[in-house]
């Protein structure tokens, strides 16, 4: 991305420009103490501009041992995505794109699913967290059980707990807030974490949620196999379910059995997928499609009861969450932006320029980046391993005018998914990697650009995992 002196906070520009008319020209310490303080202040942006302008005077060797010493970031991370190794049939990029398990986020971390495993990361931290979590006897952390062919999932975080189904009667519960980090690995590998199941009649298709008081939403299999899946909104006594844990420590806890299970609303009139047509909004679920009129956009409360807004004038094909409120889309290529009940914005993309086999999205995973107005529309084929999945794979990038194949793949609240399937740490506000992980142009030597221009990446100037000061 480019970074202009116009792009950060005035008071720090001024100081920025005084500092540069000193003579003699201010010693390194002066200006590493400056991007120190800012980054401790939480103004990122501003701490790299500062410390990229110390690599013209002096070097730049010198200035990637100061931004490491500032963001405690190595120099050969930057650029490069997270830090972590990927067995190449359980990468998560191919978990996401072949099953859309999204990203999960539990406190400050980012989870993405490897296996039998979580593994969660931050971007104030290069070091990774795993637990051993899709398992009948999860642990605090460890990778003993990866196997190479494993079932989708689907999961959803509760209040530090996490629900997840393999798509069998079983919802399993696990309390992460048990998690003690200050245990030696080799006792937290062994350490099991508290863990409850709740049994439905049929098969779990999906979930989606919570909602605001902890509300999620289930799809079950049909009882009847000629008739739409079942819906239910259900919520959890997780105070109930935690204090079983204190008592019985090791325990496996059935919720039913401990009547933990505080709400199980069958909705008979509503047949959501959650498959793009469903997701949190707030103290209500926002709806379309399910046998609903084709331009409806529906608002399901926690207790079943629903009120309904036509907005648009065509069918509505998705609903899609975004860093910045949910969007509803429809088929004429309409995005209405939500806040609640209200529409606060709109924008319009190309979807009759997609592929005749995408323009109905079934099937897809999408992402949007409402700022900038770009929709990220992917399909992959049936293959598993992360190669095939990336030579196969069906994406594109959308704007008003077009549909176009994009070196972005998906973006997340704070995450991203590029085409050579590496996830990096995204910034919503900037539209670009975040800045402490960006490798900066002032400070890249001929290394950095082989390893990082050797995928097809856009031209150096619009490729946002790369720092260009102005």
């Amino acid at each position: 991305m480019i970074l202009a002196i116009d792009d950060i906070a005035p008071e720090v520009a001024d100081t920025l420009k005084k500092l540069a008319t000193v003579y003699p020209f201010p010693q390194l310490s002066v200006w590493e103490g400056l991007a120190k303080r800012l980054y401790d202040q939480g103004k990122t942006a501003e701490a790299c501009y500062t410390l990229d302008l110390t690599a013209k005077p002096y070097g730049k060797d010198v200035a990637r041992h100061a931004a490491e010493r500032v963001t405690h970031i190595p120099a050969h991370l930057k650029g490069r995505g997270i830090p972590a190794a990927w067995h190449e049939r359980l990468h998560p990029a191919s978990t996401l794109l072949c099953d859309h398990t999204l990203p999960l986020r539990l406190g400050t971390r980012l989870y993405l699913r490897h296996g039998m495993n979580a593994v969660g990361f931050a971007p104030d931290d290069i070091l990774s967290h795993a637990i051993h979590l899709f398992d009948d006897t999860p642990t605090q952390t460890g990778f003993a059980g990866i196997n190479p062919i494993q079932p989708a999932i689907q999961w959803i975080a509760l209040d530090g707990c996490v629900l997840w189904s393999r798509g069998d009667h079983t919802l399993h519960l696990v309390d992460t807030t048990a998690i003690d980090e200050n245990l030696p690995s080799e006792l937290a590998s062994r350490r099991p974490l508290p863990h409850a199941t709740l049994t439905f009649d049929t098969h779990i298709r999906k979930l989606s949620g919570p909602i605001q008081d902890g509300t999620f939403f289930v799809t079950l299999a049909s009882t009847i196999p000629i008739l739409s899946d079942e819906c239910r909104l259900c919520a959890l006594d997780l105070h109930a379910i935690r204090h079983f844990f204190d008592r019985y420590p090791g325990e496996h806890c059935d919720i039913r059995q401990l009547q933990a299970l505080r709400q199980d609303i069958a909705l008979p009139n509503i047949q959501q997928t959650l498959d793009n047509d469903c997701a949190p909004n707030g103290d209500t679920f926002i709806t379309c499609g399910g046998g609903m009129q084709p331009s409806e956009i529906r608002f399901i409360a926690p207790n079943g009861a629903w009120t309904t807004k036509f907005a648009h004038q065509h069918p509505v094909l998705a609903i899609i969450p975004s860093a910045h409120g949910i969007v509803s889309l429809d088929a004429s290529g309409l995005a209405l932006l939500w806040n609640g009940t209200q529409i606060t914005d709109d924008a319009r993309f190309a979807l009759h320029t997609l592929p005749d086999d995408l323009q109905s999205l079934r099937n897809t995973t999408l992402s949007i980046d409402w700022p900038r107005k770009h929709l990220y529309v992917t399909r992959a084929t049936p293959h598993r391993t992360l190669s095939d999945v990336l030579n196969h794979l069906q994406a594109f990038r959308l704007d008003a005018h077009s549909a176009t194949p994009n070196f972005l793949l998906h973006v997340f609240p704070g995450l991203a998914l590029t085409s050579d399937g590496t996830f990096h740490f995204w910034s919503d506000a900037h539209g670009s990697v975040d800045m402490q992980w960006q490798l900066a142009d002032a400070t890249a030597n001929s290394d950095d650009w082989r390893e990082l221009l050797a995928i097809q990446s856009p031209s150096i100037e619009e490729d946002p995992r790369i720092r260009i000061i102005r």
